[in-house]
């Protein structure tokens, strides 16, 4: 079973571009599995669409009932295509 957590502040991509457009998302949750991270971030349909920038690698997930946008990643934070 996942085991989400809130992700802390602060730098979290090798990408000042992500990391700013991060900062601007609250309530980001993160998970680690064997080999990758995932990354969920809160998803409404009448706002911005969260880090646009890596849309084409986004899923569509509800965790606790919530709507969330999930994006894999490596063990260094890199999106996993």
């Amino acid at each position: 079973m996942e085991q989400w957590q809130k992700l802390s502040e602060g730098p979290f991509f090798r990408s000042a571009r992500l990391d700013c457009a991060l900062a601007r998302t609250h309530g980001a949750l993160f998970c680690k599995r064997e080999g990758e991270k995932l990354l969920a971030l809160p998803y409404a349909p009448d706002a911005p669409f969260p880090l646009a920038e890596l849309f084409c690698l986004a899923q569509m997930r509800e965790i606790s009932g919530e709507r969330y946008v999930v994006y894999r990643l490596d063990t260094q934070n890199f999106p996993i295509f």
